[in-house]
């Protein structure tokens, strides 16, 4: 079941400009209309400049933080440029057809720069739920760009929802050889099983015997014995 986005976009505005709420209003006109795809691209595009990258628990400062807590777990930690194409994918969402939605998502994803593609996987968990917009999810697992891989591992609920056992225990993995920290996967708990406890076990060793360190946060997932073997 996909998050609703009405949450994010009050917080996200609440710590904008007047400058940036306007433009953030103007930009999502064509993601109503659905008239023009390559002006959605445009002003996809151009939401880094005009939103930044601070983080959106920055932006509100301590005085605000209390506001955030009707957000998903971790969604404090997306830049607040994140956080504005997700609130525009959102709202194309809800006015496109299936086919043209899916689409616009893919052109802003396998066209886009690297943050515009970190904006659409974060974007995932507050889409309707189809194959082809997690094969999107899969293909961010995959990659060798850092950022993006965290953009879909970390503080994003997506994975845990949406992800096959076994592309999930991929990204586990990845974290870990990744020096990505396992307590930013959100809902690791939830998706433990024997055969991912298995395969981190197996990491372990093979890093113990090539006489190099073991990530402290294994113990998430193997018990402390396991993690110390």
């Amino acid at each position: 079941m996909c998050q609703s986005s009405e949450a994010l976009r009050a917080a996200l505005e609440s710590c904008l400009s007047p400058e940036a709420r306007d433009w953030l209003a103007q930009a999502g006109s064509p993601f109503e209309d659905g008239l023009d795809l390559d002006l959605c691209y445009a002003c996809f595009a151009d939401t880094s400049a005009r939103l930044g990258v601070s983080k959106l628990r920055e932006a509100y400062g301590p005085a605000k933080a209390g506001r955030l807590e009707p957000l998903p777990p971790g969604v404090d930690e997306w830049a607040l440029d994140e956080c504005g194409r997700v609130v525009l994918l959102a709202q194309a969402s809800a006015r496109f057809g299936a086919d043209k939605f899916t689409e616009l998502v893919e052109g802003c994803y396998f066209q886009g720069e690297t943050r515009e593609r970190q904006g659409v996987v974060r974007s995932l968990g507050f889409l309707p739920r189809t194959d082809r917009l997690l094969q999107i999810g899969l293909d961010a697992c995959r990659t060798h760009i850092q950022p993006l891989f965290e953009a879909i591992a970390c503080e994003n609920r997506f994975p845990v929802e949406a992800f096959p056992e076994a592309s999930f225990n991929h990204l586990v993995l990845k974290a870990l050889c990744t020096e990505v920290r396992l307590s930013r996967i959100v809902g690791l708990g939830s998706r433990l099983t024997s055969k991912l406890q298995r395969m981190v076990g197996d990491y372990v060793d093979e890093r113990r015997a090539a006489g190099r360190t073991v990530p402290s946060d294994v113990a998430v997932i193997l018990t402390e014995k396991d993690a110390s073997r």
